[in-house]
């Protein structure tokens, strides 16, 4: 136990064969010098200890000194501490000093003892060396910093990651002038795997196995069972050893262990590791996002093998008749739509199928694909309209029946001999008729089910007389589901004011006059649907004045 009555500084102790030292002892807690000693007094240039007992420490004006005191007294123990500062004379000399504290306790009161030592011209060259050092350590500390943040900066891949966080690890080690390290991270890119980079230090395998569990649990964190773990795995050696746990949204992320054999980790070494775990957590946070503009990245790429794939389905030309003229429009909302439509040509024969999936995007892209298959096949077999439909029905009621995801198609068949169109219609669109020789608007409204609702489904089979200049629009409800800046629909009355208006033209002009109509109506709005349509001008039969 410190006795301060009974103290008594000895003037002859040295702090080299050189230096003499100074001695100061305050009150920790009010910080006032209660006793100095007669090298102190020389050293300050006071005459007697007036100047300085019952002062708050302040006024010795060293720099550094305040501080010093306020960090081992929070450490609330004997523990020594050492620095190097300046202090400024009278007469505008400086001169350089060492400092050694030691708090020290009494039954009643805890003090801070100073042995202040100067730096004489015969220790100059040390101190020069030990100031040399301190501005190298420094100068190396702001190299390493800025070559983690340009590697921060640059990080672009899992490759870039693992350069960052043993950058971030040596940097930290060399902050708070350690020796040993390693960090533990999961792997965000791999579940399966974690990410371990060691400094100076090879983590046990047994001791890697234990955490790799225990952060994996990703349950409730047993810190005192992580604990427990590294007091076995360093209880062989002189380290003592700091963890700072990572953690983001609930998750464990990994740990940082650091450790060295000279001391225990102060409060500012302590508020460096968990300033370097924020950097390490923001490069995670960084590759998480890589990984997410990865995976964006690779979706865009296969989303873009689809749109390839499909859009090589789609028609871009239609067959070229002497009694039919046909015009196409196909505009998908995404990249991939639920839209397709399909021709087969015989001799005598055109068929024409449409269809559209009930969504969009991939999965839609993926039963437009089983639809192409499965025409492909039935298209060889030279089946009626409403036997394909039923096919088609059968093929897909096994994919679809237990998801929310139908089809509606529309099968018809041109016969140029008998000038009639055979068709069958699976809950599909309407298609408009203009009758060039009742000069009006027919809708062919005969419809069934949609395709994969039922099993076994029978289509009914219509037939459709045709004369000279009749126009047929084949069409999915994207087409009319356009809406305009007040909300409004585009509706089949337009579309069939369009064929009322234009019935003169060819069916390419129709199309055309068709597709202007829709983006002037809807007035810059993006389309909500796929958009899919098939205008057919029948050109056989008579053409005299009665039906021009």
């Amino acid at each position: 136990m410190f006795d301060l009555e009974r103290f008594n500084p000895l003037n002859n102790n040295h702090f080299c064969e050189f230096c003499q030292y100074a001695l100061i002892i305050i009150d920790a807690d009010s910080k006032e010098i209660v006793k100095v000693n007669q090298v102190a007094l020389k050293l300050f240039e006071y005459e007697d200890d007036k100047g300085l007992v019952g002062h708050n420490l302040k006024s010795l004006g060293i720099r550094q000194i305040y501080e010093a005191s306020k960090e081992i007294n929070n450490q609330k123990n004997t523990k020594r501490y050492k620095f190097i500062s300046d202090y400024t004379l009278a007469d505008g000399d400086v001169l350089y000093l060492e400092v050694n504290l030691q708090q020290v306790s009494s039954s009643n009161n805890s003090y801070i003892i100073y042995r202040i030592s100067e730096i004489s011209e015969q220790c100059q060259y040390c101190y020069q060396k030990m100031q040399q050092k301190y501005f190298e350590d420094q100068y190396q500390s702001i190299h390493e910093v800025n070559k983690l943040s340009t590697i921060f900066a640059s990080m672009r891949d899992l490759e870039d990651f693992d350069k960052f966080s043993e950058q971030l690890l040596k940097t930290l080690l060399l902050r708070i002038d350690s020796t040993h390290g390693f960090i533990f991270l999961n792997n965000i890119f791999d579940d399966n795997s974690y990410i371990k980079k060691e400094f100076n230090y090879k983590l046990e395998g047994k001791s890697f196995r234990l955490i790799k569990r225990l952060i994996k649990s990703q349950g409730y964190f047993n810190r005192e069972e992580l604990d427990e773990i590294l007091d076995k795995e360093f209880s062989e050696t002189p380290f003592n050893f700091f963890v700072e746990v990572l953690r983001a949204e609930g998750k464990i992320l990994g740990i940082i262990v650091v450790m060295d054999m000279k001391k225990d980790y102060s409060k500012f070494v302590k508020e460096v590791i968990q300033a370097f775990s924020i950097y390490l957590k923001g490069g995670i946070t960084k590759i998480k996002i890589l990984k997410e503009e990865i995976e964006k990245n690779k979706l865009d790429k296969e989303i873009e093998i689809a749109s390839k794939i499909q859009n090589s389905f789609i028609p871009k030309q239609t067959p070229q008749l002497e009694d039919l003229e046909l015009a196409i429009y196909y505009n998908p909302a995404k990249e991939v739509g639920g839209d397709y439509f399909a021709f087969k040509q015989t001799n005598d024969k055109l068929n024409l199928f449409i269809s559209d999936v009930m969504g969009k995007g991939i999965p839609a892209a993926i039963i437009v694909a089983t639809v192409h298959s499965a025409l492909n096949i039935l298209s060889r077999l030279d089946k009626s309209p409403s036997e394909v439909l039923k096919n088609i029905n059968n093929n897909l009621y096994h994919d679809l029946k237990n998801s929310p995801t139908f089809v509606s198609a529309f099968y018809g068949s041109f016969d140029f001999v008998d000038k009639s169109f055979i068709y069958s219609n699976a809950a599909h669109n309407q298609p408009i008729l203009w009758s060039k020789k009742e000069k009006k608007i027919i809708n062919l409204a005969e419809r069934g089910i949609l395709c994969g609702v039922k099993e076994d489904y029978s289509y009914a089979k219509h037939r459709l007389k045709l004369n000279h200049g009749d126009i047929l629009l084949i069409y999915t409800d994207g087409l009319i589901d356009i809406q305009n800046k007040l909300g409004e629909r585009f509706t089949l009355n337009r579309l069939n004011q369009i064929l009322i208006e234009n019935n003169q033209l060819s069916a390419e002009d129709i199309k055309e006059k068709l597709v202007e109509e829709i983006y002037s109506f809807s007035e810059g709005i993006p389309f909500p649907d796929d958009i899919s349509l098939i205008i057919c001008k029948f050109l056989g039969g008579e053409s005299n004045e009665k039906y021009r």
